[in-house]
Protein backbone atom coordinates (compact mmCIF):
# COMPACT_ATOMS: atom_id res chain seq x y z
CA UNK A 1 0.00 0.00 0.00
CA UNK A 2 2.87 2.36 0.77
CA UNK A 3 4.38 1.88 -2.72
CA UNK A 4 1.05 2.77 -4.36
CA UNK A 5 0.78 5.94 -2.33
CA UNK A 6 4.35 7.01 -3.17
CA UNK A 7 3.86 6.30 -6.89
CA UNK A 8 0.59 8.22 -6.93
CA UNK A 9 2.25 11.15 -5.19
CA UNK A 10 5.12 11.23 -7.71
CA UNK A 11 2.72 11.04 -10.67
CA UNK A 12 0.60 13.83 -9.23
CA UNK A 13 3.72 15.99 -8.75
CA UNK A 14 4.90 15.49 -12.33
CA UNK A 15 1.45 16.33 -13.72
CA UNK A 16 1.32 19.45 -11.54
CA UNK A 17 4.77 20.61 -12.68
CA UNK A 18 4.00 20.11 -16.38
CA UNK A 19 0.40 21.29 -16.07
CA UNK A 20 1.33 24.95 -16.04
CA UNK A 21 2.98 24.54 -19.45
CA UNK A 22 0.36 22.29 -21.07
CA UNK A 23 -1.00 25.18 -23.18
CA UNK A 24 2.34 26.89 -23.81
CA UNK A 25 3.33 26.89 -27.49
CA UNK A 26 6.84 27.48 -28.84
CA UNK A 27 6.94 28.56 -32.50
CA UNK A 28 9.81 28.82 -34.99
CA UNK A 29 9.25 31.35 -37.78
CA UNK A 30 9.56 30.73 -41.55
CA UNK A 31 11.67 32.55 -44.12
CA UNK A 32 12.04 32.75 -47.90
CA UNK A 33 15.34 34.18 -49.15
CA UNK A 34 17.78 34.01 -52.04
CA UNK A 35 21.22 32.43 -52.11
CA UNK A 36 23.72 34.63 -50.25
CA UNK A 37 21.07 36.46 -48.20
CA UNK A 38 21.15 36.78 -44.42
CA UNK A 39 17.99 35.69 -42.62
CA UNK A 40 16.71 35.94 -39.08
CA UNK A 41 14.56 33.26 -37.47
CA UNK A 42 12.48 34.04 -34.38
CA UNK A 43 11.71 31.48 -31.68
CA UNK A 44 8.62 32.71 -29.85
CA UNK A 45 6.50 31.69 -26.89
CA UNK A 46 2.90 32.13 -25.87
CA UNK A 47 2.11 33.59 -22.43
CA UNK A 48 4.39 32.70 -19.51
CA UNK A 49 3.13 33.78 -16.09
CA UNK A 50 5.31 35.24 -13.35
CA UNK A 51 4.00 32.77 -10.76
CA UNK A 52 5.45 29.89 -12.81
CA UNK A 53 8.90 31.02 -11.64
CA UNK A 54 10.52 30.52 -15.04
CA UNK A 55 14.17 31.58 -14.95
CA UNK A 56 15.65 29.45 -17.75
CA UNK A 57 14.93 27.80 -21.09
CA UNK A 58 16.82 25.51 -23.45
CA UNK A 59 16.14 23.85 -26.82
CA UNK A 60 17.76 22.18 -29.81
CA UNK A 61 17.15 23.22 -33.40
CA UNK A 62 18.00 20.96 -36.35
CA UNK A 63 18.49 22.27 -39.91
CA UNK A 64 20.15 21.33 -43.20
CA UNK A 65 23.66 22.75 -42.89
CA UNK A 66 24.22 22.41 -46.66
CA UNK A 67 21.48 25.01 -47.31
CA UNK A 68 21.87 27.48 -44.41
CA UNK A 69 24.74 28.31 -42.09
CA UNK A 70 24.41 29.39 -38.44
CA UNK A 71 25.82 32.91 -37.89
CA UNK A 72 24.72 34.08 -34.44
CA UNK A 73 21.95 34.53 -31.88
CA UNK A 74 20.47 37.49 -29.98
CA UNK A 75 18.03 37.66 -27.10
CA UNK A 76 14.43 38.57 -27.98
CA UNK A 77 12.27 41.20 -26.34
CA UNK A 78 10.48 38.83 -23.94
CA UNK A 79 13.25 37.59 -21.58
CA UNK A 80 15.17 39.87 -19.24
CA UNK A 81 18.84 40.45 -20.20
CA UNK A 82 20.91 37.56 -18.87
CA UNK A 83 23.22 34.72 -19.93
CA UNK A 84 22.48 33.40 -23.42
CA UNK A 85 24.63 30.89 -25.27
CA UNK A 86 24.18 29.00 -28.53
CA UNK A 87 26.50 26.41 -30.04
CA UNK A 88 26.30 24.19 -33.09
CA UNK A 89 27.47 21.16 -31.11
CA UNK A 90 27.30 19.05 -34.26
CA UNK A 91 26.72 20.03 -37.91
CA UNK A 92 23.13 21.09 -38.41
CA UNK A 93 22.10 20.99 -34.72
CA UNK A 94 22.07 24.20 -32.68
CA UNK A 95 21.68 24.11 -28.89
CA UNK A 96 20.52 27.33 -27.25
CA UNK A 97 20.32 27.97 -23.50
CA UNK A 98 19.28 30.93 -21.34
CA UNK A 99 19.45 31.43 -17.55
CA UNK A 100 18.62 34.22 -15.13
CA UNK A 101 17.94 34.61 -11.39
CA UNK A 102 14.81 36.70 -12.00
CA UNK A 103 11.53 35.34 -13.30
CA UNK A 104 10.67 35.95 -16.94
CA UNK A 105 7.06 36.48 -17.97
CA UNK A 106 4.96 37.55 -20.91
CA UNK A 107 4.73 36.42 -24.54
CA UNK A 108 6.87 37.14 -27.58
CA UNK A 109 10.26 36.40 -29.06
CA UNK A 110 12.66 34.42 -26.89
CA UNK A 111 15.63 34.54 -29.28
CA UNK A 112 16.44 35.55 -32.86
CA UNK A 113 18.81 33.24 -34.72
CA UNK A 114 20.84 34.51 -37.66
CA UNK A 115 21.63 32.29 -40.65
CA UNK A 116 23.24 32.75 -44.07
CA UNK A 117 21.59 31.13 -47.09
CA UNK A 118 24.07 28.94 -48.98
CA UNK A 119 22.24 26.99 -51.68
CA UNK A 120 18.76 26.74 -53.17
CA UNK A 121 16.43 24.29 -51.48
CA UNK A 122 14.02 23.88 -48.56
CA UNK A 123 15.03 22.96 -45.02
CA UNK A 124 12.89 22.35 -41.97
CA UNK A 125 13.79 24.11 -38.72
CA UNK A 126 13.05 21.25 -36.34
CA UNK A 127 12.81 22.40 -32.73
CA UNK A 128 12.87 19.74 -30.02
CA UNK A 129 13.71 19.13 -26.35
CA UNK A 130 12.44 22.56 -25.36
CA UNK A 131 12.27 23.06 -21.63
CA UNK A 132 11.40 25.85 -19.22
CA UNK A 133 13.57 25.38 -16.13
CA UNK A 134 13.75 21.55 -15.99
CA UNK A 135 10.32 20.85 -17.50
CA UNK A 136 10.24 19.57 -21.09
CA UNK A 137 7.34 20.64 -23.30
CA UNK A 138 5.49 18.05 -25.34
CA UNK A 139 6.44 17.65 -29.00
CA UNK A 140 3.03 18.91 -30.13
CA UNK A 141 3.68 22.17 -28.27
CA UNK A 142 6.81 22.83 -30.36
CA UNK A 143 5.99 24.10 -33.88
CA UNK A 144 8.73 23.77 -36.48
CA UNK A 145 9.64 26.40 -39.08
CA UNK A 146 10.85 26.24 -42.69
CA UNK A 147 13.42 28.12 -44.76
CA UNK A 148 13.13 28.26 -48.54
CA UNK A 149 16.29 29.35 -50.34
CA UNK A 150 15.76 30.51 -53.93
CA UNK A 151 18.15 31.02 -56.80
CA UNK A 152 18.70 34.82 -57.08
CA UNK A 153 16.31 36.48 -59.52
CA UNK A 154 18.17 39.23 -61.41
CA UNK A 155 14.90 40.29 -63.05
CA UNK A 156 12.89 40.90 -59.87
CA UNK A 157 12.61 44.66 -60.53
CA UNK A 158 12.17 44.47 -64.31
CA UNK A 159 8.80 45.63 -65.67
CA UNK A 160 7.33 44.35 -68.93
CA UNK A 161 4.49 46.38 -70.40
CA UNK A 162 2.24 46.53 -73.44
CA UNK A 163 2.09 49.83 -75.32
CA UNK A 164 -1.24 51.72 -75.52
CA UNK A 165 -1.55 52.98 -79.11
CA UNK A 166 -4.37 54.89 -80.75
CA UNK A 167 -5.45 53.04 -83.90
CA UNK A 168 -7.79 53.78 -86.76
CA UNK A 169 -10.61 51.57 -87.90
CA UNK A 170 -9.11 50.46 -91.22
CA UNK A 171 -5.32 50.54 -91.30
CA UNK A 172 -3.17 47.93 -89.60
CA UNK A 173 -1.20 49.04 -86.56
CA UNK A 174 1.83 47.85 -84.58
CA UNK A 175 1.69 46.95 -80.90
CA UNK A 176 4.97 47.19 -78.98
CA UNK A 177 6.05 45.08 -75.99
CA UNK A 178 8.33 47.14 -73.75
CA UNK A 179 10.91 46.32 -71.10
CA UNK A 180 12.41 48.43 -68.35
CA UNK A 181 16.19 48.53 -68.15
CA UNK A 182 18.21 45.34 -68.56
CA UNK A 183 21.94 45.02 -67.99
CA UNK A 184 24.33 42.51 -69.48
CA UNK A 185 25.08 41.30 -65.93
CA UNK A 186 21.50 40.00 -65.69
CA UNK A 187 22.37 37.53 -68.43
CA UNK A 188 19.05 37.65 -70.26
CA UNK A 189 19.56 35.90 -73.60
CA UNK A 190 15.99 34.84 -74.30
CA UNK A 191 12.39 35.78 -73.64
CA UNK A 192 9.02 34.15 -74.11
CA UNK A 193 5.46 35.23 -73.40
CA UNK A 194 1.81 35.01 -74.34
CA UNK A 195 -0.10 38.07 -75.53
CA UNK A 196 -3.84 38.00 -74.81
CA UNK A 197 -6.31 40.21 -76.68
CA UNK A 198 -9.95 40.40 -77.78
CA UNK A 199 -10.24 38.81 -81.26
CA UNK A 200 -13.53 40.63 -81.80
CA UNK A 201 -11.70 43.97 -81.72
CA UNK A 202 -8.49 43.09 -83.56
CA UNK A 203 -6.75 40.26 -85.44
CA UNK A 204 -3.08 39.27 -85.54
CA UNK A 205 -1.80 39.57 -89.12
CA UNK A 206 1.14 37.21 -88.62
CA UNK A 207 3.66 40.02 -89.13
CA UNK A 208 6.14 40.79 -86.36
CA UNK A 209 9.55 42.38 -85.83
CA UNK A 210 12.24 42.65 -83.17
CA UNK A 211 12.42 45.92 -81.29
CA UNK A 212 15.51 48.06 -80.76
CA UNK A 213 16.59 46.43 -77.47
CA UNK A 214 17.40 42.78 -78.35
CA UNK A 215 20.33 41.76 -80.51
CA UNK A 216 19.37 40.03 -83.78
CA UNK A 217 18.52 36.42 -83.01
CA UNK A 218 15.94 33.68 -83.45
CA UNK A 219 12.50 35.23 -83.14
CA UNK A 220 9.04 33.81 -83.80
CA UNK A 221 5.41 34.71 -83.07
CA UNK A 222 2.41 32.44 -83.68
CA UNK A 223 -1.28 32.74 -82.92
CA UNK A 224 -2.02 29.46 -81.11
CA UNK A 225 -5.73 30.23 -80.77
CA UNK A 226 -8.02 33.17 -81.32
CA UNK A 227 -6.86 35.98 -79.04
CA UNK A 228 -3.56 34.36 -78.00
CA UNK A 229 -0.16 35.01 -79.61
CA UNK A 230 2.88 33.10 -78.32
CA UNK A 231 6.21 34.89 -78.80
CA UNK A 232 9.72 33.48 -78.33
CA UNK A 233 13.22 34.89 -78.82
CA UNK A 234 16.70 33.45 -78.19
CA UNK A 235 20.31 34.53 -78.70
CA UNK A 236 23.76 33.86 -77.27
CA UNK A 237 24.38 37.53 -76.35
CA UNK A 238 22.82 39.16 -73.30
CA UNK A 239 20.10 41.74 -73.87
CA UNK A 240 20.75 45.22 -72.46
CA UNK A 241 18.93 48.54 -72.50
CA UNK A 242 15.29 49.55 -72.22
CA UNK A 243 12.53 50.06 -74.74
CA UNK A 244 10.83 47.85 -77.30
CA UNK A 245 11.46 44.10 -77.27
CA UNK A 246 9.27 43.48 -80.29
CA UNK A 247 6.27 44.71 -82.26
CA UNK A 248 3.29 42.70 -83.48
CA UNK A 249 1.03 43.85 -86.30
CA UNK A 250 -2.75 43.75 -85.93
CA UNK A 251 -5.73 44.51 -88.13
CA UNK A 252 -8.60 46.42 -86.50
CA UNK A 253 -12.08 44.92 -86.63
CA UNK A 254 -13.51 48.29 -87.71
CA UNK A 255 -15.38 49.23 -84.54
CA UNK A 256 -14.73 52.23 -82.33
CA UNK A 257 -13.90 51.54 -78.71
CA UNK A 258 -11.05 50.29 -76.60
CA UNK A 259 -9.70 46.90 -75.61
CA UNK A 260 -7.20 45.69 -73.04
CA UNK A 261 -4.18 43.70 -74.19
CA UNK A 262 -2.37 41.74 -71.48
CA UNK A 263 0.72 39.57 -70.97
CA UNK A 264 0.96 36.14 -69.46
CA UNK A 265 3.80 33.72 -68.63
CA UNK A 266 6.58 36.19 -69.45
CA UNK A 267 10.04 34.71 -68.91
CA UNK A 268 13.58 35.98 -69.30
CA UNK A 269 15.61 32.81 -69.72
CA UNK A 270 13.78 30.39 -67.39
CA UNK A 271 12.74 33.03 -64.83
CA UNK A 272 9.07 34.00 -64.66
CA UNK A 273 8.49 37.73 -64.21
CA UNK A 274 5.72 39.07 -62.00
CA UNK A 275 5.79 42.76 -62.96
CA UNK A 276 3.59 42.63 -66.06
CA UNK A 277 1.53 45.66 -67.13
CA UNK A 278 -1.34 45.53 -69.60
CA UNK A 279 -1.95 48.07 -72.34
CA UNK A 280 -5.06 49.51 -73.96
CA UNK A 281 -5.69 49.94 -77.67
CA UNK A 282 -7.99 52.84 -78.57
CA UNK A 283 -9.86 52.49 -81.86
CA UNK A 284 -11.07 55.79 -83.31
CA UNK A 285 -12.58 56.69 -86.64
CA UNK A 286 -11.19 59.80 -88.35
CA UNK A 287 -9.03 62.54 -86.79
CA UNK A 288 -9.47 62.84 -83.04
CA UNK A 289 -8.36 65.39 -80.51
CA UNK A 290 -6.40 63.61 -77.83
CA UNK A 291 -4.69 65.18 -74.84
CA UNK A 292 -1.50 63.45 -73.69
CA UNK A 293 0.12 64.46 -70.41
CA UNK A 294 3.57 63.38 -69.28
CA UNK A 295 4.86 64.05 -65.75
CA UNK A 296 8.40 65.43 -65.66
CA UNK A 297 10.90 65.30 -62.80
CA UNK A 298 14.08 67.39 -62.29
CA UNK A 299 16.97 66.02 -64.32
CA UNK A 300 16.71 63.81 -67.39
CA UNK A 301 13.33 62.39 -68.44
CA UNK A 302 12.84 59.58 -70.98
CA UNK A 303 9.45 59.60 -72.70
CA UNK A 304 7.71 58.69 -75.93
CA UNK A 305 4.37 59.57 -77.54
CA UNK A 306 1.98 57.16 -79.20
CA UNK A 307 -0.01 59.93 -80.99
CA UNK A 308 0.87 62.36 -83.77
CA UNK A 309 -0.17 66.01 -83.76
CA UNK A 310 -0.11 68.78 -86.36
CA UNK A 311 3.11 70.19 -84.86
CA UNK A 312 5.54 67.47 -83.79
CA UNK A 313 8.56 69.77 -83.56
CA UNK A 314 10.44 69.94 -80.26
CA UNK A 315 9.02 73.44 -79.64
CA UNK A 316 5.51 72.26 -80.39
CA UNK A 317 5.59 69.16 -78.22
CA UNK A 318 7.36 70.87 -75.30
CA UNK A 319 5.57 74.22 -75.48
CA UNK A 320 3.76 73.72 -72.16
CA UNK A 321 6.97 73.49 -70.09
CA UNK A 322 8.25 76.90 -71.23
CA UNK A 323 11.81 77.63 -70.11
CA UNK A 324 11.94 74.69 -67.67
CA UNK A 325 13.79 72.46 -70.16
CA UNK A 326 17.33 73.04 -71.40
CA UNK A 327 18.30 69.98 -73.44
CA UNK A 328 16.48 67.40 -75.49
CA UNK A 329 17.98 64.27 -77.03
CA UNK A 330 16.72 61.40 -79.14
CA UNK A 331 18.60 58.32 -80.26
CA UNK A 332 19.97 60.23 -83.25
CA UNK A 333 19.60 63.98 -82.60
CA UNK A 334 19.81 66.61 -79.86
CA UNK A 335 18.77 70.24 -79.29
CA UNK A 336 19.44 72.98 -76.73
CA UNK A 337 16.77 75.48 -75.64
CA UNK A 338 17.63 79.19 -75.77
CA UNK A 339 15.26 81.68 -74.14
CA UNK A 340 13.52 83.86 -76.74
CA UNK A 341 14.66 81.65 -79.60
CA UNK A 342 13.22 78.21 -78.76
Amino acid sequence: MKRVIVFSFLLLSVMFIYGQFENTIITVSDAMVEEGDTLWIEVSTTEVLDEWDVIAFQFDLAFDESLIQYAGVTLGEMPLPANLIANEFEPGILRTAYANYLNISGAGTLVTIEFIALEAGVTALDIYDFKYNSTFLLDENQIDGNVTVLVPNPFSDVIISVDSPVAGLVENFNLAILTSELTTEMGGISFQFELLYDPEMMTFTGNYALGEVPNPGNFIANETEAGVVVVAYANVMAISGEGSLCTLEFEPAGEEGETIVSLDYFRYNSTNLLNLESGTVYFMGGPQEIEVNKDMVPGWNWFSLNVAGEDMTANGVLASIGEDASNIKSQTQSAIYYAGMG
